[in-house]
């Protein structure tokens, strides 16, 4: 079963400058930060704007997180994530010129996206 989405309105919010969005609901509690070079163990639910469910870790009740290297991830994902800390939970609402942009390829261009993340641990 996939979770509700995080509630935005009791998270501290930082807005970036170039629109990226970053909701942290727990700082997480690991003694380091993530690197943009890290590969990472996440939980998460990425949805549109119109509250679609593009792709869960959740989803048919699967219960282990995603490996993800951030070098091989799209730029707001990125950046939302470094710093961050194992068992922390954040929502990043990712503008399209950080996402796929006008990309003709991509099923989501031109669209903002939104993820709600559980940091499971730092891989590397």
């Amino acid at each position: 079963m996939v979770p509700e989405p995080y509630d935005t309105l009791t998270a501290d919010l930082e807005v970036r400058t170039n629109g990226l969005r970053i909701f942290t609901h727990d700082e997480g509690d690991g003694l380091f930060g993530i690197t943009e070079r890290d590969r990472v163990d996440l939980f998460y639910t990425f949805r549109l704007s119109d509250g679609n469910i593009v792709e869960s870790t959740y989803a048919n009740g699967n219960t282990f997180p995603n490996s993800m290297n951030l070098p091989t991830t799209i730029r707001g994902f990125r950046e939302g994530l470094i710093g961050k800390k194992e068992g922390g939970t954040i929502t990043l609402v990712i503008p399209p010129a950080l996402g796929y942009g006008s990309d003709p390829n991509s099923p989501f261009q031109n669209d903002t996206l939104y993820y709600d993340i559980l940091i499971d641990r730092i891989i590397e």
